[in-house]
């Protein structure tokens, strides 16, 4: 079951899962912070400019915002664990909130073949590869 975060503890919740996956010290992970995760997300939510949706073993955050063409566009924020079904609420939602396309990204590891075969699959291309540099 999906359900999208409404409350403090649901946010709160969603947070501990992500503190705990962030744990896993897999490459692409980046320094996290339960604290700002929660006030950042608690921000879109009241705003209407962000969901989250969780289940069990798995969350995403989508947001929306004008992109460089002025149209409302969705980025998934984060995607942790989980299946497809969170992909899925994530696009309806921001067809709901008048989003013309959804941005999504993948990490880097054994499985990314994998995923880019599964999102091109389901209409995804490929526009670009984002790369990261600790600078202090």
């Amino acid at each position: 079951m999906i359900t999208e975060a409404t409350t403090h503890d649901e946010l709160e919740g969603v947070a501990n899962f992500a503190t705990k996956w962030g744990e896993r010290g897999e490459e692409w992970s980046l320094p996290f912070s339960r604290i700002w995760f929660r006030d950042l997300w608690g921000r879109l939510l009241a705003s209407g400019q962000g969901a989250v949706f969780y289940q069990p073993e798995g969350a995403i955050g989508v947001s929306v915002v004008n992109g460089f063409d002025g149209e409302l566009e969705a980025r998934e924020e984060f995607w942790i664990g989980g299946d497809r079904g969170l992909l899925r609420a994530a696009e309806e939602w921001a067809v709901n909130h008048g989003a013309l396309r959804i941005m999504i990204g993948r990490p880097e590891g054994p499985h990314s073949s994998g995923l880019d075969r599964l999102h091109g699959r389901d209409g995804y291309r490929a526009i670009e590869q984002i790369f990261c540099k600790e600078l202090v």
